[in-house]
């Protein structure tokens, strides 16, 4: 839930936000409690689903910042044209031109196939 809405994070918000919360830790040191009761307002909240769904990790560790960047979603709008996706996707599906640093490239098959039929009609 977001604190200042009251609202259900959109599962891209919450990510950033637990993206963000996590980088502000002192060290990086994340605890599975605070974080629990920061975002689900229950401290036992993560203790208990990570118990329950019998995953091996400790109340406390240190965030890898490489692993959490790739839940963060890229988002960037300009000239009329909207782009988002998962930040893990830059560079193996899109990325910018070593040439052209004005030119962005997608490579996606579906995409490409869904753009040619709107343009088409």
């Amino acid at each position: 839930m977001d604190a200042d809405s009251g609202k259900p994070f959109k599962r891209v918000d919450f990510l950033e936000a637990v993206h963000h919360y996590i980088k502000r830790s002192p060290g990086r040191t994340v605890s599975l409690r605070s974080l629990s009761e920061k975002f689900f307002g229950d401290p036992a909240h993560l203790i208990n689903y990570v118990e329950e769904n019998e995953i091996i990790l400790n109340g406390e560790f240190k965030a890898h910042l490489a692993s959490l960047r790739s839940f963060v979603q890229i988002e960037a709008k300009a000239d009329d044209i909207e782009l988002s996706f998962p930040k893990s996707l830059y560079r193996s599906v899109v990325r910018i031109d070593n040439k052209d640093k004005n030119q962005i490239i997608i490579k996606s098959e579906k995409l490409a196939a869904q753009l040619r039929d709107l343009v088409r009609n």
